[in-house]
């Protein structure tokens, strides 16, 4: 056999290699012919077949029977291509291929330039089974690699059979993808309800959704949201527009978030929320909510620095009047600020910290504006006594100023506190540590340096013990309220004893872990609660969660949690939680709420079902069908983490 590897100049650009069994030249024609596994390569195509016709001059060729084309992720089949590689445009017949995530097929598929392809009868998928769950077929598309692709009259097939026409539908292609999702369902106010959310990768930076909601006896709901990021700019713009037929009212939610590094100190956020009002009972969905009923507006400016960090905010919590009808303020602060110094050395033999605030705040319970501000000074240093015995003292003065009391007289009061925290770390053996700690605090008289001869606030012992043995972590902790014998007459020395708390938390392996917890009034001797907490298994595999609580308010009840989770196939998953309560001295049994998750993989669409059951009585059914190919990573949609928003949280 050949080989024959040669490069032809294409243009002044590039240039093209030829990899075939056998290479002839027809000097007639002035046509070169590959034959035998011919693989031609330029910048960032590839060819392949097994016979390709080359007009040098002309820089055109033809490829034919079990072509190939790959440029970039994209790959296409073809009986036959003919390509100008000098105005970069070809006919391709008999094509199909993949364009992320999409396939295709098509009689013929035309290159109009460098990304872009027509064609003429296509269907569209993204199963990439032989006999696919779902196709599209269209008249003709329009293909822009790497971007999107527009097919024109299309009608949706489950299988064979026709489901629905458009006159367009448009899609993303590579990592952009658009997402539809379908979920029916059922509750006893509302009946039948059906919610639709569209969403759309505008591009890496830019996301937006669309929300069609048939919501039953309520009417139609309707709203978008759109959400961007980029390395230094984050926030989204939200809004849910339902006219209630059932209580004849029209609700209206607007949200805005916002988070900018403005420089690599200096941060800004933002947040403004607006609701009409809470009519809209939105408890009968399970997930995406429309309504949003918390009305929380804020901006902010943080300058985070090396050693300090200050913060200066303005934000308004609204609450809703049932008099008026409408939301009103309930805490307004204009503005608040924030400054900590982070603890120091300053080459001297201890840590220094200092913090201080003062803000400017209405409440709606006072009718006033009140300002107050508080500072924090203290000094700190951890003194090792032994290998075994660390020893931390602290001493600190704390400041606390207010200019007016609400609905009272009293103005501009100064209360100065001197306070000490003293530690001593004993580490017995190496599976036991003991912390024994003091705190005091005594305040002096209002507007004056001098201690109050009452002034001691707090005057306590605590007692932590903390065992380790392998994977068992086990921590007793309980305290002595010394300040008890200042202020009342203490009958009995054990009444001061704060509760005993003891806390377990065993996890032997990944897929086990245990927590429990029992809190003690020492005197008179009472258990206060207890909790218990075990999970078996993993999440997204099959797991067991079991729970209970106890607590001595209510002495005759025990509350239960338990919850089941696994696979009967590889394509069914079932989760089941149940919350319940005995009562009458544990001899009756009462349902909570319980909630029953049902999911089916389809390959490139998943199904999932819930039905909730609450303490009310009323049922809530939610059915929802999606494209998973739409959800890269098993995520459907951009999400929001709180902490890169607000970050203080």
């Amino acid at each position: 056999m050949l080989f024959v590897c040669l490069f032809v100049a294409i243009g002044n650009a590039a240039d093209i290699e030829i990899n075939a069994n056998y290479l002839e030249y027809d000097e007639v024609a002035h046509y070169m012919v590959a034959t035998g596994s011919v693989t031609i390569s330029w910048e960032d195509k590839v060819l392949k077949g097994e016979q390709v016709r080359i007009w040098v001059e002309k820089k055109y060729l033809v490829a034919e029977d079990k072509v190939v084309f790959l440029e970039n992720k994209n790959v296409l089949y073809a009986d036959k291509l003919a390509y100008d590689y000098q105005a970069d445009s070809a006919i391709i017949t008999n094509a199909s291929g993949r364009a992320d995530p999409q396939y295709f097929s098509t009689e013929q598929i035309v290159r109009k330039g460098s990304t872009t392809y027509e064609t003429g009868r296509i269907a569209v998928t993204t199963c990439d089974l032989a006999r696919p769950h779902y196709l599209i077929r269209a008249r003709r598309a329009k293909i822009t690699l790497n971007k999107r692709i527009t097919l024109y009259h299309p009608v949706f097939y489950l299988k064979k059979v026709p489901v629905f026409y458009l006159p367009i539908f448009s899609t993303a292609l590579g990592s952009h993808r658009a997402n539809l999702e379908i979920s029916p369902g059922y509750n006893n106010q509302d009946g039948l309800t059906l919610k639709t959310i569209y969403g759309y990768p505008f591009s890496d930076q830019l996301y937006g959704k669309l929300y069609l909601d048939d919501l039953g006896k309520r009417g139609w709901g309707e709203g978008g949201e759109l959400t961007y990021s980029t390395a230094t700019l984050r926030g989204t713009v939200y809004a849910y527009h339902l006219d209630d037929k059932r209580d004849m009212r029209e609700s209206l939610t607007l949200r805005s978030e916002y988070w900018q590094k403005l420089n690599p100190q200096w941060l800004a956020q933002g947040e403004m929320d607006y609701v009409t009002n809470n009519s809209y009972n939105d408890s009968q969905y399970i997930e995406n909510n429309r309504i949003d009923m918390r009305v929380h507006s804020f901006g902010a400016l943080t300058r985070q620095g090396k050693i300090s960090n200050l913060r200066v905010v303005v934000e308004s919590y609204d609450v809703y009047d049932p008099i008026s009808g409408m939301f009103v303020s309930d805490v307004v602060t204009l503005p608040s600020l924030a400054y900590t110094l982070y603890p120091q050395k300053w080459n001297m033999p201890f840590y220094t910290s200092f913090s201080a605030f003062v803000q400017n705040q209405y409440t709606r319970a006072s009718g006033v504006y009140t300002m107050n501000g508080n500072t924090d000074l203290n000094v700190t240093r951890d003194i090792r006594l032994s290998r075994q015995v660390t020893y931390k003292p602290q001493v600190g003065v704390r400041v606390n100023w207010v200019n007016r009391e609400p609905g009272g007289a009293l103005s501009d009061q100064f209360l100065t506190s001197y306070y000490t925290n003293n530690n001593i770390r004993l580490r017995l053996l190496r599976w036991m540590d003991w912390d024994l700690s003091h705190s005091w605090v005594w305040q002096t008289q209002t507007n004056s340096l001098v201690i109050d001869p009452n002034g001691e606030a707090t005057n306590a012992l605590n007692y932590v013990n903390t065992m380790s043995f392998g994977k068992l972590r086990v921590k007793d902790s309980i305290g002595y309220n010394l300040h008890l014998y200042r202020i009342t007459t203490v009958e009995d020395w054990r009444t001061p004893f704060t509760p005993l708390v003891n806390e377990i938390y065993w996890s032997p392996r990944p897929t086990v872990s245990v927590f429990g917890r029992e809190e003690n009034s020492i005197y008179p001797y009472q258990i206060n609660s207890v909790q218990l907490d075990s999970r078996f298994g993993q999440l997204d595999k099959r797991y067991v969660n079991v729970g209970a609580f106890y607590q001595s308010v209510n002495p005759n009840n025990l509350d239960f949690t338990t919850g089941v989770g696994f696979w009967p196939t590889t394509k069914w998953k079932i989760d089941y939680a149940l919350h319940w309560t005995s009562v009458n001295n544990f001899d009756t049994l009462i349902a909570n709420d319980h909630e029953l998750k049902i999911y089916r993989d389809l390959h490139c669409w998943e199904v999932k079902l819930t039905y909730r059951h609450r303490p009310d009585g009323q049922e809530d059914i939610n059915f929802q069908i999606g494209l998973k190919s739409s959800a890269k990573d098993k995520k459907r949609y951009p999400t929001r983490d709180a902490k890169e928003f607000y970050p203080w949280r």
